[in-house]
């Protein structure tokens, strides 16, 4: 696998440009000139430069982007929304029936209040026997009502740990990648670049997203 090399950083020797500038015009001087010169060129050169043998040992990565090609995280992702949809469903399916069950109830509530009205109930018996019933029941709903709920947070909580194990597992992988990588190409840094978040402008030679990618998967066939 071919891995980057740090980039070099050159020597910035500031007289350049003002040496050329008086070799151009040296004819045209006198000596107290060139003497002047001599001596502005001593001071820039007093100046120290960056050493050349230094290096900038940074590179960036495009970790969405990384992810989003790297197959095991491909595959954690789909096994964990299959999840999350058959929970969802599960949970929508029990909504639906405890709404239509409390709509009957109240239905029953309702046509309870008119024949108690009209006088339909003929003791009181009857009447208590009916209230039990529609009490029952109010108290049976509840019941699955809480129960719901619980079971939402139950899943909410389950699909958390997931998701949180599924981050853990994808960023020891990608860790142990870019351990390597510093190992062997002595980087310093390595940025985490999204969207430009990090990085606004960085050459694409230190660019180690598709390096990453395809050390990741070619890793992850091998198991």
């Amino acid at each position: 696998m071919k891995f980057l090399k740090p980039v070099l950083v050159s020597s910035v020797i500031a007289s350049m440009a003002f040496l050329c500038s008086c070799n151009k015009s040296a004819d045209k001087k006198s000596a107290s000139d060139v003497s002047n010169d001599s001596t502005a060129v001593e001071a820039v050169e007093a100046v120290p430069s960056v050493a050349p043998s230094k290096t900038l040992e940074v590179v960036y990565m495009d970790v969405d982007t990384v992810l989003q090609n790297y197959t095991l995280a491909k595959e954690l992702t789909a096994q964990l929304t299959k999840k999350q949809e058959t929970s969802a469903n599960s949970l929508q399916s029990k909504q639906t029936k405890l709404q239509q069950d409390m709509a009957q109830y109240q239905k029953e509530a309702a046509q309870f209040q008119q024949d108690y009205q009209n006088g339909k109930f003929l003791t009181q018996a009857s009447i208590q026997e009916v209230q039990q019933k529609l009490l029952k029941r109010e108290q049976e709903l509840m019941k699955q009502d809480q129960d719901l709920q619980a079971l939402n947070q139950k899943l909410t909580k389950e699909m958390l740990e997931e998701q949180e194990k599924m981050n853990t597992r994808l960023r020891d992988s990608l860790d142990s990648v870019l351990k390597q990588y510093q190992k062997e190409n002595r980087y310093k840094l390595i940025l985490s670049n999204n969207g430009r978040d990090n990085v606004i402008w960085g050459d694409t030679s230190l660019n180690i997203t598709k390096v990453v990618t395809n050390d990741l998967n070619a890793r992850y066939q091998k198991k």
